[in-house]
């Protein structure tokens, strides 16, 4: 029952990981600022933790065969498990400070375009003149 349910949160943990892999190194090409590290951190934090898990979840399937031993380290691999969701929400304060900046950017390159096309607008009313 326990290695279905560890069985299962690998399937739900790995793509999310790979995904803000995939994410870090994108962003990583053309902006590292304070946002891209701390997304950095937390998906190194979230990987090292499930390094760890599968670990020492082979571990522990390697030390004991009864189930009565094999309860002390599966707590210990979902404390781990904890720790990947840590890293989850690390990388999710980056991922909302690096969407704000961007916001930001955005905003002050539209109200840029308006002014140079009122600029644009003026010139030509000055030389129609």
């Amino acid at each position: 029952m326990s290695m279905g349910l560890f069985s299962f949160s690998l399937v739900i943990i790995i793509p999310v990981l790979i995904a803000q892999w995939i994410g870090i190194i994108g962003i990583g090409k053309w902006q590292r600022g304070g946002p891209w590290w701390v997304m950095a951190a937390g998906t190194g934090l979230s990987t090292l933790s499930l390094l760890l898990m599968v670990g020492l979840m082979v571990m522990a399937m390697g030390v004991t065969s009864g189930t009565s031993r094999f309860a002390e380290p599966l707590m210990f691999v979902l404390g781990m498990g904890g720790l990947s969701t840590l890293g989850s929400l690390i990388f999710s304060i980056g991922f909302a400070v690096h969407g704000l900046r961007n916001a930001r950017i955005r905003d002050r390159v539209t109200e840029l375009e308006a002014l140079s096309a009122a600029q644009a607008q003026e010139l030509s009313r000055l030389r129609a003149t």
